[in-house]
């Protein structure tokens, strides 16, 4: 949303409004592409929001095997004020995927592997998620592909080679 300028606490109208898939997943794979690279995006997708976020993935032409979830896929607002050059950013926490949902994923992500020269773990842990999904990724990933990430800093801790490098 964009604002000639943006009041906290007053009502607020925005002069123009965009909405398409991003995140830290769907930007690198977007940038992957713009480089040449093939990429494929995995992860889950649940209600309308997901259904968008598909639908922007086909029109962009960046392949995914997301796991479909019946929670809805998160939302998040950002708000550009013209005047000031600030952004603020809205983000709703996304619900935890069930350990069904989690299986399928795992099963997705094991069977894409073997063909995979590079795999990039990006974003934050869902709230309550299991604090060894990152590690497991990488810890399979380990073996074939090279792996990068781009995660929050407190995530960084659950990395398998975390207390190597940083001494904990």
């Amino acid at each position: 949303m964009l604002f000639r300028s943006f009041r906290p606490g007053e009502v607020n109208r925005a002069h123009a409004f965009t909405t398409s898939a991003a995140g830290k997943g769907v930007n690198v794979a977007h940038v992957l592409q713009t480089l040449g690279g093939q990429p494929l995006l995995l992860g889950f997708a649940g209600g309308d929001s997901g259904r968008r976020v598909i639908s922007d993935l086909d029109r962009w032409r960046i392949r995914h095997d997301l796991v479909r979830v019946a929670v809805p896929t998160r939302t998040c607002h950002t708000l550009r004020d013209r005047s000031s050059g600030l952004v603020t950013e809205l983000v709703e926490e996304s619900a935890l995927p069930t350990r069904k949902d989690w299986d399928r994923f795992f099963r997705k992500y094991r069977a894409r592997l073997p063909r995979a020269a590079l795999v990039v773990i990006a974003g934050a842990l869902m709230p309550r998620a299991s604090q060894d999904i990152y590690r497991r990724l990488a810890k399979l990933a380990a073996d074939g592909s090279l792996v990068a990430r781009n995660v929050e800093r407190h995530a960084n801790r659950f990395w398998p080679d975390h207390d190597r490098h940083h001494g904990g």
